[in-house]
């Protein structure tokens, strides 16, 4: 909602006092200081009461400032207050972004560190999510990928991931594999891990199409080593 200053009656009134007597101090003004027909008593008198007249429009003139700033600064001190709150919860959703974060780190290092005592090497895909993107038909979807004890403590988990995307689209049932043979940015589905890997992408369905579930696959050397998914 837009704010516009308003202006009190007694702004008003100097305004228009201001006015009256800038016209009439100019008309004095612009006469010449020497008058003929009058004498040098009576020029004198006729200078002074311009001087007067001009001293009265530059008070008038200030007072209007005055007032004009007065009436202008409840707006502003509003378009502060406005963007201090607006800086404010932007803020606070960083602060809880921030800590959600931190407590799903450490449920995820907990379950590392638990399954690096027991010797486990299976490889596990946990905080699978998969959410609606900003456009029509794009999605975003993030994970951890596990290996703890994989070949020993200092070796490499190396492999890819797949996702199956499960459609609705045109009143049947589709699959979507991601990426699709012929993608040629397949190699950002590589994995290359020690312990864990966060993993998070895009995909996009197409118009009109309605997903239903997603599987995460991980595979390596063409074996599916886990799997996981989710219902939309």
């Amino acid at each position: 909602m837009a704010v516009r200053a308003h202006w009190p009656w007694p702004l008003r009134l100097a305004a228009g006092l201001a006015a009256a007597a800038g016209i009439f101090a100019l008309a004095w003004w612009l006469q010449p200081f020497s008058v003929p027909g009058l004498s040098a008593f009576q020029s004198r008198a006729v200078n002074a009461e311009a001087d007067a007249l001009r001293a009265e429009v530059a008070r008038l003139q200030q007072q209007i400032e005055e007032l004009r700033t007065g009436a202008v600064q409840p707006e502003s001190a509003l378009a502060i207050e406005r963007a201090a709150r607006e800086q404010l919860a932007s803020q606070l959703k960083a602060a809880q972004d921030d800590n959600a974060r931190l407590k799903d780190d450490l449920a995820m290092y907990e379950e590392i560190t638990s399954a690096a005592r027991r010797g486990d090497a299976a490889v596990s895909i946990t905080r699978l999510k998969v959410e609606a993107g900003e456009s029509a038909g794009q999605f975003r979807y993030r994970m951890l990928v596990a290996a703890p004890a994989a070949g020993g403590r200092d070796a490499k988990f190396s492999g890819t991931y797949q996702l199956l995307v499960n459609i609705f689209h045109e009143g049947r049932n589709a699959i979507m594999s991601i990426p699709a043979a012929s993608d040629p940015d397949r190699s950002s589905y590589t994995l290359n891990f020690k312990h864990f890997q966060r993993i998070e992408g895009e995909f996009a369905v197409p118009a009109g199409a309605r997903p239903t579930s997603v599987e995460v696959r991980v595979l390596q050397g063409g074996q599916i080593r886990a799997k996981s998914s989710i219902k939309l």
